[in-house]
This record gives structure tokens, sequence and C-alpha cells, in this order.
């Protein structure tokens, strides 16, 4: 990897708060934080409240001089409203002149993509590239948890969105849990991914765990990362590639794949 990968390139996300305990902790990973991100004070710990940390650590990996913005919108269930969340896209675009935005989170509805969320990618993607997670409902045959495996996720399924799919790292193609339709545009590595995380006591789904500062962690939100971090690497500040401009930039990539049942895979 060339030691100045992302130099100059200033990448925002919108995802859970991260303690200021944690930001200490991080050592290499430098984590500017709007004004609205507040320390956790409970034990143990929701296990969602360590996705910021999660993805910040992966998109630096790839492009570690990258500088790194965060929106703490969600709170420590990983949830926020269509607003908060739009609210803090905008912010990081206007106050933080972001040339890239992750979006490690998603929802669904029954009748098309949330107008906020809509207005906010339209204002953006003329001048912030926005990578977001296609979603972990490729399994759902039957109606499950409000969708199927048929289902859009925004705004990921929105045309200027770049939406990544996972890969399963072992040879077979996407994961399991991937949605496999035709809006996904790349995949990376998504199933037991390995990254930084909380230290200490956290409850992961009713049982309570001790971790050390890194977990395994498999989800579209992690392949999203990894993505905005390989972009953000091969780009030069103010050069940042428009959704179509993107798979000459990552040809060769050994971490990124156009999805063959995808929008640019299907386009040659």
């Amino acid at each position: 990897m060339d030691a100045g990968a992302g130099q100059g390139v200033r990448v925002g996300m919108v995802d859970t708060r991260m303690p200021r305990a944690v930001i200490d902790a991080l050592g290499d990973i430098t984590v500017d934080v709007v004004p609205d991100v507040q320390p956790m004070k409970y034990r143990p710990m929701k296990y969602r409240a360590g996705h910021s940390t999660f993805v910040a650590d992966l998109i630096r990996r790839r492009a570690p001089n990258a500088s790194l913005y965060l929106a703490g919108a969600l709170d420590d269930d990983g949830r926020a409203n269509s607003w908060a969340t739009a609210r803090a896209m905008m912010r990081l675009a206007e106050e933080k002149q972001i040339d890239i935005l992750n979006l490690s989170l998603g929802c669904y509805t029954a009748t098309g993509p949330p107008f906020v969320l809509t207005r906010a990618i339209e204002r953006l993607t003329p001048r912030v590239l926005v990578v977001a997670a296609a979603g972990n409902h490729g399994e759902f045959v039957h109606w499950e948890r409000g969708r199927t495996r048929e289902s859009a996720n925004w705004p990921a399924a929105l045309t200027e969105v770049v939406a990544v799919g996972a890969d399963s790292g072992r040879g077979s193609g996407s994961a399991s849990f991937s949605p496999r339709l035709p809006w996904v545009r790349f995949t990376a590595l998504g199933v037991d991914v390995v990254g930084r995380y909380l230290e200490g006591s956290v409850d992961v789904k009713g049982t309570t765990q001790e971790f050390h500062g890194y977990a395994t962690w498999s989800g579209t939100s992690f392949a999203a990362a990894t993505v905005s971090g390989a972009i953000a690497a091969r780009c030069r500040p103010g050069s940042v590639p428009t959704v179509q401009g993107l798979a000459p930039l990552l040809d060769g990539s050994a971490v990124v794949r156009p999805y063959e049942g995808g929008l640019i895979a299907r386009a040659r």
C-alpha cells in the first residue's frame, strides 16, 4: 500500500456515536468528531455502539492518510430517523467539505425512499461521492422484519449512490445475506471481518462478553467501509470521480470487485 494513500482526501461517515475514551485509545486513527457526539456512560456497552469504531478502522486501513470525520447521528442501538441522518450528511458536506461520504446504514419502506434522504443525496452528489451498504436481507425469502430479499435499502438503492454488497471471501461470490439486486455496484469482504472495536464488557444480544479492542463482524456495512477507503486511497484531493467513473479507478483492485449482477457490470 502507498504510504501516502488518501493524503488530503476528506472522508465523512454518519454512524453511531463514538465515546471519547475509544477515540483516544485508537492511537493511529484520527477521528474528528462533530459537537453532538457524546461519550457513552453505561456498562455493559451495547454491541452496536462499536459500529463506528469498526467502520472507521476499515476506512483508515485502506487510506491511512485520509482525513476522517464522524457525525454520530445514530444512537447506541444503531438507530436514527431519516431527518437526523439527512441533517448529519449535509452538515458534514457543508462544514467539513468532505469528498466521500460513507453510509454504513440504511432503511426500508413500502413506498419508496424517504423524501428527506432523497433530497439530501440530490444536493450532495454533484460534489460528494456517496458510498452506502446494500443491506443484510439477502436471505429473507418471506416478509421478515419489514423486508424481503427483493427490498430496496435506502439510500443505497438510489442511482446516485455507490451501493456495496458483501463478498464471502471464500471464492463463492456474494455472501448469502448480501442482496443480489441490480442496484448493487461493487462487493468487498463482508464476512468474518476483523476490525477495531470496543474494550470492556459489551452486551451482545443479551449476553455479556468481554472485548479487548478488536472483534470479528459480518455485514455489508463493513464492505462499504472497505470500498470507501479503497476509493480514498486512489484519489487526489478535489478529483474524486463520479459514480460512473469508479470502474476504471478501481480496476485491478485486490479488495473491490464489480458486482456481476449490478449496473456497472451490465453496462459493459
